[in-house]
């Protein structure tokens, strides 16, 4: 690249180059309109927000609508440009999926210094924007949940290799997650600085959402799966567990899966917390279990109390075959979704042990 100024000689720029990744990551910081958006909308963007389990993120970006942009930067000269890249924004998507909004919502304002809606608030009133607390929160944690998020690769200069998987990943993926690269080309000569944005992988995302999302799966298929991949005895103690749940004053939500076989995930208000307690999954050849989300509902230690676990679990290890799934329960701080085997569900007393635990798991206490 040649610059000329004022009809002068045509000169090479002084500086071809960011000083360091930090810079790259700085720049987008100041200037969020760079990053690639669907909604339009005013972002919010902090640094090094911390992902349980996984690291400080280079940039992390929510929009008034709730979307979220999770963002690693990295120099061409930085060899993890090649792959490494790559695992770790998809390492601190995985660490963000199925987070709580109160979990992210204290991540962003350790960095911002203020809470997710006051911040996004402030920004609407400046820019004349609409929001509403209550849909962003709701669209938060849904996002959340399903692990619809924008991830961003912002470089100094793409390469061939990052082109193509970036353009595999959002070809083998689901529309609720963009991957793109971002390529900020920088040069510098005296006091004239030119930067040359371009985004990768936007077609493939447009063609992605053409195609449309994948249906979500509901009641009446998912209690046909049930009937069609397990014993009698097994699928009178699914259903009867779905119903139970279902009509339990402390059920709050079904969140129905996308994959090949019928899956849903049952949420219930546990003492001050909202959680997402048991899910079937159903599938062919002994695959329909029902899973235990112990995981989820410890929440590291905010959750759900230890005692009230080890309650559920000491209920749970009188059936045949589970307690060699819960063996390790304590020393893992309940980082653990056991799914319970057709055999065990299987059981004459299944359906009341799991039903009964359940029910003293959601007692008032």
């Amino acid at each position: 690249m040649l610059i000329r100024q004022n009809g002068g000689t045509w000169q090479s720029p002084t500086v071809t180059n960011y000083t360091d990744e930090a810079a790259l990551e700085t720049l987008l910081l100041e200037s969020p309109d760079l990053l690639p958006g669907a909604d339009g909308s005013p972002l919010a963007v902090v640094s090094q927000l911390y992902v349980p389990q996984t690291g400080p993120v280079d940039l992390f970006a929510i929009s008034l609508s709730g979307e979220l942009t999770v963002v690693e930067c990295k120099l061409k000269a930085n060899p993890e440009i090649r792959r490494s890249v790559v695992g770790q924004v998809l390492a601190y998507a995985a660490g963000l999926w199925r987070l709580s909004y109160e979990e992210l919502d204290a991540a962003f304002a350790a960095r911002a210094g203020k809470p997710m809606i006051e911040v996004l608030a402030a920004r609407a009133d400046s820019q004349g924007g609409e929001f509403s607390a209550e849909t962003f929160r709701s669209e938060v944690s849904r996002n959340l949940a399903t692990g619809s998020m924008r991830l961003v690769i912002a470089v100094d200069a793409i390469t061939e290799e990052l082109k193509r998987v970036v353009e595999f990943l959002n070809d083998r993926t689901v529309v609720a997650l963009d991957v793109l690269a971002l390529e900020l080309g920088y040069v510098r000569h005296g006091e004239m600085e030119i930067l040359a944005p371009t985004v990768y992988g936007q077609e493939a995302v447009r063609r992605k959402a053409a195609e449309g999302p994948r249906s979500r799966w509901d009641e009446q298929s998912l209690l046909a799966a049930i009937h069609e991949h397990s014993t009698p005895e097994a699928a009178a103690t699914l259903v009867t567990i779905y119903q139970h749940g279902q009509q339990h004053p402390r059920w709050t939500n079904f969140y129905w899966g996308e994959g090949k076989y019928p899956s849903v995930v049952a949420w219930f208000d546990v003492g001050d917390q909202n959680v997402a307690v048991w899910g079937i999954y159903t599938g062919p050849q002994g695959r329909t279990v029902l899973a235990v989300n112990f995981e989820w509902m410890f929440r590291k230690g905010i959750g759900v109390p230890a005692a009230q676990l080890d309650v559920l679990a000491d209920r749970l290890r009188t059936l045949s075959g589970v307690e060699p799934l819960l063996s390790d329960l304590v020393d893992k701080r309940y980082a653990r979704r056991p799914s319970i085997p057709e055999a065990a569900l299987q059981s004459p007393a299944a359906a009341g042990v799991i039903t009964g635990a359940l029910d003293e798991l959601f007692a008032e206490r």
